[in-house]
């Protein structure tokens, strides 16, 4: 049976869409996603080349199974790679390295639990190329809307709790084990 299995796979990449490279061919800077930072990469790209920064894309939308050739055709053009994802340790910058044997020159990573926006991407990519840096984490530290956020629980003082404020969670501070609390009446 994983004989049989192993069979298949070799001719599932025949059906499956390789890649493709968004965005000049030529560009100082190759962002790589995968997964639900597609959207937010196009933008960040397109601010980019808007701000004098050449910028393309590549989004990989299969990790089993691997287009390693075509991904690695790919990049073996690319001046500088950067690897963005949602987590702490780069698991798909070494994935990317042990198919296709090509290393990342730079990591954007986010792993507070809350998803990247455009500006997060631009400024990390910033900083990357104008500093040289290696690794940039980046975390949601802003409260949501500006609104007053209080730690804890809230209470009114009253044993009245008809009166007792509702609670949402709205924000995380730059701490993500630290949850904070808007209260509204």
């Amino acid at each position: 049976m994983v004989r049989k299995r192993a069979r298949k796979m070799v001719h599932v990449l025949d059906d499956v869409p390789a890649p493709t490279l968004q965005g000049p061919a030529d560009a100082e800077v190759t962002l790589i996603g995968w997964g639900s930072t597609w959207g937010v990469l196009a933008e960040a790209v397109e601010r980019l080349n808007r701000e004098g920064l050449s910028t393309n894309h590549l989004q990989i939308k299969f990790l089993v199974p691997f287009h390693a050739a075509e991904v690695g055709a790919l990049l073996r053009g690319s001046r500088r790679i950067v690897v963005v994802e949602n987590n702490h340790s780069g698991q798909f910058a070494r994935h990317l390295r042990a198919e296709t044997g090509i290393a990342a020159h730079g990591h954007i990573r986010k792993f507070d639990g809350e998803p990247f926006e455009p500006k997060h991407i631009v400024g990390a990519v910033r900083e990357i190329v104008e500093t040289g840096k290696n690794v940039v984490d980046v975390l949601s530290t802003e409260p949501a809307g500006g609104r007053n956020i209080r730690r804890g629980r809230a209470e009114t003082g009253r044993g009245d709790t008809s009166r007792r404020p509702a609670f949402r969670d709205t924000a995380w501070r730059s701490e993500p084990w630290q949850t904070h609390l808007q209260c509204s009446r």
